[in-house]
């Protein structure tokens, strides 16, 4: 299981504008294990609900949820991105 890190120890879980000059290359990896673990979370939550609770399903307990986990590994995955092709040192191509 993946170890939950917080905002305060990396800088691409936080929410709002990335803090690029805060962005190191050892927070990518971590970051992504761990927006990927909540987005299986998400997905999973969503598979046990249909099955479940079929008449419990709205708009906003598949898509809602779905799409709030998806933007948080999208937004994640662009700040590495967006890092890799400006700044494409050895340590964030080994990142």
């Amino acid at each position: 299981m993946t170890q939950t890190t917080t905002t305060e120890s990396n800088p691409l879980l936080a929410r709002g504008l990335p803090q690029f000059r805060s962005i190191q290359p050892e927070h990518a990896l971590p970051a992504l294990e761990q927006r990927l673990a909540e987005y299986r979370q998400a997905i999973a939550e969503i598979e046990t609900l249909l099955a479940d609770r079929p008449e419990a399903v709205s708009y906003a307990s598949v898509v809602d949820k779905e799409t709030l986990a998806d933007d948080a590994l999208s937004n994640t995955w662009s700040s590495i991105s967006h890092l890799h092709s400006v700044n494409a040192t050895e340590h964030w191509r080994e990142a």
